[in-house]
């Protein structure tokens, strides 16, 4: 990387996207996706691991009870099947069009994000976080991000929130929740219209 700020495409991704094994009664569909970031070299080739993401394709909420299926994953997910519940309700005040009509083909639910310890502290988490999200096919769908519960790996939930609030010109918590929403990621260039008005 030659810039002082890292762009995104100064990484590369690759994700690896599974059908998660659920018990037969269940209707609910859903991918696990698992993602690596890397520096690229020269050659636009992987160099070195810098980092991580774990995200959920899910139903939207009209094939499934989106809570129901956030259950069968795990119950720390409930509140982010609230907040999906809540912004597709159209007659809910917090009811989100875009996040209604951009759901057809599933949500996205991002569980996990690391940037690994050695490159912390150096401008590259949001060039690193949307190489993973783009690589996860997550451009143009709804994308919900639940901050950690261990504070003691990360800086904390009042960061994280305004991580995910600077990265993306459509996301905003979703009121009452813990959860932030990109109604459409990256939709009509709203990343990069972000990291333009945060001079990135």
């Amino acid at each position: 990387m030659t810039r002082e700020t890292p762009e995104i495409n100064d990484f590369i991704a690759i994700s690896t996207m599974r059908n998660r094994q659920l018990p037969d009664w269940s209707r609910a569909r859903h991918l696990e996706i698992d993602t690596e970031v890397f520096l690229a070299d020269d050659d636009a080739e992987p160099k070195e691991k810098v980092g991580l993401m774990k995200l959920w394709k899910i139903p939207g909420v009209w094939d499934d009870d989106v809570i129901d299926v956030l259950d069968e994953l795990s119950s720390d997910n409930l509140e982010v099947g609230e907040a999906i519940a809540k912004v597709c309700d159209m007659y809910s005040p917090l009811w989100d069009e875009e996040v209604f009509n951009n759901q057809a083909s599933g949500n996205y639910l991002v569980e996990w994000f690391e940037v690994l310890q050695e490159f912390r502290g150096k401008r590259l988490g949001h060039a690193i976080f949307h190489a993973a999200l783009q690589a996860s096919g997550a451009e143009g769908h709804p994308v919900f991000l639940f901050p950690s519960l261990d504070d003691e790996r990360h800086a904390g939930r009042d960061y994280l929130r305004k991580f995910y609030e600077d990265a993306d010109e459509k996301s905003y918590l979703v009121e009452g929740t813990n959860i932030h929403c990109f109604s459409s990621y990256n939709g009509e260039g709203s990343v990069m219209k972000k990291r333009k008005d945060l001079g990135k």
